[in-house]
């Protein structure tokens, strides 16, 4: 990727929508921050009914439990998992893309996002279908609290609550059912 798009730093450019903002309780919360949380609430909320209310959303539980039994009722677990990375593809573009709008980004990016990454999912409880969102939001906001203070270590306050976090509820803030 350096070799063809080259280590400059880029983003999206989205005019006016990406400065906008809006004053509740005299606070100004943008516009693109708020469309990004409704978007990803909305998201989950569709694929959470997909997951439970559709019979293609039980086939998918029923093969990540127990792929030899549905191999019995005729379901190819190998079509399964290929419809499930191409919707986990499209979530990650569609998170790729907000994340372009609010943030630069360069061929090594990718590396600075998976430690916070991993940290949402272990905090937010892993096997947790609402966790990640929760454990998300817990991180946004304490790196947000953690940049008013010291503006030079925003992120060693997410790493610190994941650590705390970790040392007081290992299971996660939200704990899978199993």
């Amino acid at each position: 990727m350096v070799e063809v798009f080259g280590a400059d730093l880029r983003g999206l450019q989205l005019g006016s929508l990406s400065r906008a903002s809006i004053a509740i309780f005299n606070i100004n919360i943008g516009v693109m921050p708020l469309l990004t949380l409704a978007t990803s609430i909305v998201l989950f909320l569709l694929l959470q009914w997909m997951l439970k209310r559709t019979s293609f959303g039980r086939i998918i539980r029923a093969t990540a439990d127990r792929r030899d039994i549905v191999r019995l009722f005729g379901v190819r677990p190998d079509r399964v998992y290929a419809c499930v990375m191409a919707m986990s593809v499209a979530l990650s573009a569609i998170a790729g893309l907000f994340l372009a709008a609010r943030a630069s980004f360069t061929p090594f990016s990718g590396v600075e996002r998976l430690l916070i990454a991993f940290e949402v999912v272990v905090l937010g409880g892993i096997g947790s279908f609402w966790g990640p969102l929760i454990g998300g939001l817990a991180l946004g906001v304490t790196q947000l609290v953690g940049l008013k203070w010291d503006p030079n270590a925003g992120l060693l306050y997410c790493h610190l609550l994941f650590f705390i976090m970790i040392l007081i509820r290992p299971s996660g803030l939200v704990a899978s059912r199993s």
